[in-house]
This record gives structure tokens, sequence and C-alpha cells, in this order.
């Protein structure tokens, strides 16, 4: 079982590189994810990668589109993943980025965020109660 998920997993690398050619090679198109358009990269970690968005249709509309890549989660981070997904579709706070899409494009999933400007969260104080 430990080894047919190594093998899975080992394909899906190799097909995620084979996807990052293809879209390097077909960068006169812009990358599009649902119903917005890719405009810059705004940050990466080792699982996904955060992109600034903007509605195709309408413009004004800027989101964050967060790109997680499903081969780089093992099993624990899979169930994390759920978790962040069913919190944040859930919840509706000023001070939370508010989830607006889920989509899935071929090896990963895209989110589609409320795009907040500001510092970013390690960059804010910590006040203790």
């Amino acid at each position: 079982m430990e080894m047919e998920m190594e093998m899975e997993m080992e394909n899906e690398n190799e097909k995620e590189g084979e996807e990052a050619k293809k879209t390097r090679q077909n960068r006169t198109k812009p990358m599009t994810v649902g119903e917005y358009v890719i405009k810059s990269k705004i940050g990466e970690g080792c699982f996904s990668t955060v992109w600034k968005g903007q509605h195709i249709v309408n413009g004004e509309e800027v989101v964050a589109v967060k790109q997680v890549y499903l081969s780089r989660l093992n099993r624990h981070l899979r169930t994390c993943l759920d978790c962040e997904l069913t919190f944040l579709s859930s919840v509706n706070h000023p001070n939370i980025v508010r989830l607006f899409h889920v989509f899935r494009v071929r090896l990963s999933f895209s989110f589609i965020f409320s795009f907040s400007l500001g510092f970013p969260v390690f960059a804010l104080p910590i006040f203790f109660s």
C-alpha cells in the first residue's frame, strides 16, 4: 500500500513537471483559473503559490488565487487542507479573507480568496492577554 502511494506521488510529480513546461511554452496566452486571469505572483511556499488575479468579465474584482499542488501533500496535509476548506467556506468575518470559489485545475486545487492589501501576518505584532 505504501509503495503504491509513493509510485502515485512520483507519477503526479512527473505530470506536474510536464504541465509546468507546457505552461511556460504557452506564455503568450494569459493563465486563467475559472473566471479569473492571473496577473502576478504574490508569494510561494513548499506546497502552494499565491497569485494576484482579476475577474475576466468585470475587470474590477481583484482576488488572491492560492494554487495548492496535490503531489506535494502527504495524507496528513491533505486532511489539513480539507479542514481549512471546511472552516473558510463557513466563516464570514471582516478580519478573515473570504473564500469565493474552489477549482480543481489539472494536478492542483485553486482557491479564490478576497484580496487584502496590507502587511503579511508574520509582520504584525503579537499581543498576549
